[in-house]
């Protein structure tokens, strides 16, 4: 029985060969095209035919999407079948007969299910996939090695550069299984290929990951820490000819991350593009230390399309409740998209001297608009962005296998409905069992802790901006490269009780707005007069030792002379947390820019109000 849990983290008759012809000259840069990305489609609950283990009914789904998007080519990224054979390769491009009638070309890899007596599979492969980059009449290019051509293959298209990775045995060489090439023995070729005056983008493919999530075996090697002199010079090579993405499958689940090569000297995003498949996998022990997750979505059949348009590079990731023993037309639902500019602009992160980024947020809703959904998940968000705050406060910890997420407390035992347990021990999927919202009601039953890509994409294009304050040292860099993903940097304002992370911040990304939240009194050393002296400077000192022009305060701490001495001074003054109408408008009065409450409906009333006056 195929699993039905759902989440996102930012599933596959006739022996009818096709005929392939394969787009594979450099063209004139185009305003705007795209590509489909279909990630392993064994099916191996059905050997016999019409399926020959296969998964049909997914395929032409997908496929289907494809032809409705309109894309240029689709590239599936290994595993085209569960077992290697003639019938199974011509049913696998039997299916593709979608694609062929609208013009759109297939571009496959290997997978493990690929492979096989390198003589006998590779020719069935060829009869299946004929004309592929490389061989004769394919145009495009291949490695200058025994067995390569046709199976490891680049070719542009519209100003692109798409490199295909065949890591499987390619020569009988006497050996038990036959000879595969190494990424060393391709990386002359790579090299050469994205060294070409030929193309504005560039992407590589190949089945196995840099490093995975559940399959430990990747390019390099069959364990994650194999080879990493090789693993050294392959990310060093793509981050210095500008690649940007690597896309793999083998790990059937959507998983997007940052991966470091094992000198921290470069590093490369790696989309493994989900299942299209019978099975579907969840990240395990031991986690990867050299990735750096952004989104994952477990147990949903996926697809991926790349828009380029202009001068942008935009990847949008799509998918549907299991399926595949029957035909389907499934909803798919578009689950994440981010993206980069091809003239270097990738995050809008600059070199510049440190700034001091300030954003007027006069109506944050906090935890999302948390009086009437509950705190920290998507309901929230929505409900705030319906009720017009300018900005969506929440609170962001990192999971034992990587994945941001939100919640407020440390263990589930007030909002989910759990014990004592600490979150950051467990894994996303573990978390992602609690029912954060049936606490609230009735109404919210079911609703999902949700990862810190799924706010960012929700907030995104909307008018409503991310306010995240982080619980947890030690993972502001990969919040910031979450930001940095969604290209919202220049919206984003991060907030902190912790000293050191606010200084981690301002060195790791000078240009991201930050507040320091404060919230303790100092009463009872004087009288009320000096007492607000002595929190005055010691507020002026802790700004300048932190470099930070935005405190965010408790409101209990506000007065009318605190904030004057403090604005004089150049300090913006951000309040938590106000839910009371007269209290709004006390401290608006006073010069607060930006408050923080349960009720952004109530605040949304009182800023009109004051705009009417």
């Amino acid at each position: 029985m195929m699993p039905t849990r759902r989440y996102f983290l930012r599933f596959w008759l006739a022996a009818l060969m096709l005929p392939f012809v394969s787009t594979v000259f450099a063209d004139e840069p185009a305003s705007s095209w795209s590509f489909g990305v279909i990630p392993d489609t064994q099916w191996a609950a059905k050997m016999d035919a019409p399926f020959h283990g296969i998964a049909i009914h997914v395929i032409d789904a997908i496929n289907a999407e494809f032809v409705r998007q309109k894309v240029d080519f689709v590239i599936q990224v290994g595993d085209i079948v569960e077992t290697s054979s003639v019938a199974a390769f011509q049913t696998r491009a039997a299916h593709n007969k979608s694609l062929t009638e609208a013009g759109i070309k297939f571009y496959p890899v290997r997978g493990n299910h690929d492979a096989g007596e390198p003589a006998k599979v590779i020719s069935w492969f060829k009869q299946a996939f004929p004309n592929l980059p490389g061989t004769p009449g394919g145009g495009g290019s291949s490695p200058d090695l025994p067995g390569a051509a046709g199976m490891t293959y680049s070719f542009t298209h519209k100003g692109g550069k798409f490199i295909l990775l065949d890591m499987f045995p390619l020569v009988d060489d006497g050996s038990k299984g036959g000879k595969a090439y190494t990424v060393s023995d391709y990386l002359p070729w790579i090299e050469s290929e994205l060294k070409k005056d030929d193309h504005r983008a560039a992407f590589v493919f190949a089945h196995k990951n840099l490093q995975g999530q559940d399959n430990k075996d990747t390019i390099f090697g069959n364990y994650t820490d194999a080879n990493l002199e090789m693993q050294n010079a392959f990310i060093a090579c793509l981050q210095r000819k500008g690649v940007r993405y690597f896309f793999s499958g083998h790990d059937h689940m959507y998983h997007h991350s940052r991966i470091k090569s094992p000198d921290g000297q470069s590093a490369v995003e790696q989309i493994v593009s989900g299942s299209a498949a019978h099975k579907f996998f969840v990240p395990s022990l031991p986690f990867p230390e050299r990735s750096r997750p952004i989104a994952q979505e477990l147990n949903r059949i996926g697809f991926i399309i790349v828009h380029v348009r202009d001068n942008r590079v935009d990847l949008e990731y799509y998918s549907t409740e299991p399926f595949g023993a029957e035909p389907k037309t499934p909803k798919w639902e578009l689950r994440d998209s981010f993206g980069y500019t091809l003239d270097g602009q990738k995050f809008g992160k600059t070199t510049e001297k440190p700034t001091h980024v300030v954003h007027t947020r006069p109506n944050v809703a906090h935890r999302g608009a948390s009086f009437v959904a509950p705190e920290n998940t998507l309901a929230a968000y929505r409900t705030a962005i319906e009720f017009g705050a300018d900005g969506g406060e929440c609170d962001v910890y990192r999971s034992a296998d990587g994945i941001l997420f939100l919640s407020h407390d440390r263990s589930p035992k007030r909002t989910m409905g759990g014990g004592e347990e600490d979150l950051t021990k467990m894994t996303f999927e573990q978390i992602r069992q609690f029912d954060a919202g049936s606490w609230k009601g009735e109404k919210f039953k079911g609703e999902k802790v949700p990862m810190l890509a799924e706010y960012l994409k929700l907030l995104k294009g909307t008018t409503c901006h991310p306010v995240i304050e982080i619980k947890q040292s030690g993972i502001e860099a990969d919040v910031l490269e979450c930001i940095r993903c969604y290209e919202m940097v220049d919206v984003s304002t991060i907030i902190t009780f912790g000293e050191g992370i606010v200084r981690e911040i301002r060195r790791l990304e000078p240009n991201i707005a930050v507040a320091w939240l404060y919230g303790e009194d100092l009463k009872d050393k004087g009288t009320a007069e000096e007492n607000a002296e002595r929190l005055t400077e010691f507020l002026l000192q802790r700004c300048q030792e932190l470099d930070i022009t935005v405190l965010d305060l408790n409101h209990g701490l506000l007065s009318p002379k605190l904030i004057k001495s403090l604005n004089e001074a150049g300090i913006h003054v951000w309040a938590w947390t106000v839910n009371d109408e007269s209290a709004m408008r006390r401290f608006l009065d006073w010069g607060v820019v930006s408050i923080t409450t349960d009720k952004p409906e109530l605040l949304s009333k009182v800023l009109e109000e004051r705009k009417s006056k």
